[in-house]
């Protein structure tokens, strides 16, 4: 909602002298140049989400609205190649992630540099006492399939403790926890590497991450399980954050947009699908599970513009969250889930993506170059346009300028000499350069347009896989 401007003058010397106002703080500005820069009121909304519509089915052309984005081909190729990745941590005899790369933060962990949750800096001992608990020197010492049965988190270290850098920080602090890697949703293949000295937690790997989950978030699979779980026909779910129930109406786990299952069976208004519980000995227990046809549909949709509008609006206006944070999606989350229900793999993090596709670089391109360049070769849908920490899709033209679906959480402002953030903290279509109409924004650095390095074409012919 906008924000109401306040009126500098009352009273009747504004009334008969209508011009005096203006004159007065063009002679306040010109005699104290070292007076307060310009800022926006608390509370206020930047043009782009006051402006363009919240609703990405106002950037499709309804003649096209159902015309394939992709040749059928193309696309079963890409969805066979979503399979394989999806379910490889199954198939793997050894780590995809070495201990350097597990262990990473453990190995130059040191607690002064961070805050927890109570704002203070961490205690000395919690160095050692993540060291005893991951306990590197045996790693890998499990090595076992295992599934996800629960929306869970995968974390750097084996602890639910947050790590924030200084609060004070711009772009630092809550949410930014630096032991959040990603969430992982439930019913997802899983490699378990190693499980904690505790038997907590479990470091295992995804199609696209790895990290510490807790133990009681996962089953163990064996050959039976896994030759039932990957059957031909697969569902993807449609609706985020949709209660799913097994067969004895006992609640499982929230549906999210991401969740591939495998489908038993369709009848008129319900898709049947396959889930997995823990039983008590920790091992996987096969159920079944019906979701209504609003809620899930065959797999791989159909790659159409109205297709993605409305997977997208199921998401719009989630708040953000910094490594899937609180089962909220960041930027390359959006992503990967947005795309996962067509059958088209994504890695997880924003600079992989673009890579993954094969970026073309912006170069030294100035404002009205960038904006060539990205109206004439940009696909509405099939286009990532990508900065240093952080992607975006574009979705089409809205009068006359480029419009991106994204989760954001700000855009950098500066007053005087104190870097800021307004804040956005969430999925949002925004153009390129949100926030330009703040008078604090950072300019070039707060520029999403100036700081692109470049747009990668998703699943382009001859591109990955």
């Amino acid at each position: 909602m906008k924000s109401a401007t306040p009126r500098p003058f009352s009273g009747a010397s504004a009334v008969s002298r209508p011009w005096l106002p203006g004159l007065l703080l063009l002679l306040l500005a010109a005699l104290a140049p070292g007076c307060a820069p310009r800022v926006s009121p608390p509370g206020t909304v930047i043009a782009d989400l006051r402006d363009m519509p919240q609703d990405a089915g106002a950037y499709i052309d309804p003649l096209t609205a159902t015309r394939p984005l992709l040749p059928a081909a193309r696309q079963q190729a890409l969805a066979d190649d979503y399979r394989q990745r999806f379910f490889a941590p199954w198939h793997r005899t050894a780590p995809a992630h070495g201990p350097q790369e597990v262990f990473k933060l453990l190995d130059e962990f040191d607690p002064g540099r961070y805050h927890g949750e109570n704002r203070l800096p961490l205690p000395p001992e919690l160095a050692d006492e993540m060291r005893a608990l991951a306990d590197p020197a045996s790693f890998p010492n499990t090595m076992r399939p295992a599934i996800s049965v629960v929306n869970s988190d995968l974390r750097v270290l084996p602890t639910v403790r947050p790590l924030f850098y200084n609060f004070d920080l711009a772009g630092e602090g809550f949410p930014f926890d630096y032991n959040q890697n990603s969430a992982v949703w439930a019913q997802t293949p899983l490699l378990v590497l190693h499980t904690s000295a505790d038997g907590a937690w479990a470091l295992v790997e995804t199609s696209a991450a790895a990290g510490w989950m807790p133990t009681r978030d996962l089953a163990f699979v064996d050959a039976g399980f896994m030759d039932a779980f990957n059957t031909v026909h697969l569902a993807a779910v449609t609706a985020d954050r949709v209660p799913v129930a097994d067969c004895y109406g006992q609640f499982r786990f929230m549906g999210r947009i991401g969740m591939v299952l495998p489908m038993t069976g369709r009848e008129t208004g319900s898709v049947d699908v396959l889930i997995a519980a823990r039983d008590a000995s920790g091992r996987a227990l096969l159920l079944t599970a019906s979701l209504g046809d609003d809620a899930a549909a065959p797999w791989p949709l159909a790659a159409t513009p109205a297709t993605f509008a409305r997977l997208a609006n199921e998401m719009l206006g989630q708040p953000y969250g910094w490594g899937g944070l609180y089962r909220n999606r960041d930027c390359s989350a959006l992503i990967m889930d947005l795309f996962a229900p067509l059958g088209i793999w994504q890695p997880r993090n924003s600079g992989a993506q673009a890579r993954h596709w094969g970026l073309a670089p912006l170069g030294d391109l100035d404002r009205e170059g960038r904006l060539r360049v990205i109206g004439a070769e940009a696909r509405p849908w099939l286009t990532l346009l990508w900065r240093p920490g952080h992607i975006v899709l574009y979705i089409g033209q809205w009068r006359g300028r480029p419009a991106v679906l994204h989760a954001a959480w700000g855009v950098r402002t500066r007053v005087g000499e104190a870097e800021g953030r307004h804040v956005i903290g969430a999925t949002v279509i925004t153009s390129l350069e949100p926030g330009e109409d703040l008078p604090e924004l950072e300019r070039p650095g707060g520029n999403l347009l100036l700081r692109l390095g470049g747009m990668a074409q998703v699943a382009r012919e001859g591109g990955t896989p």
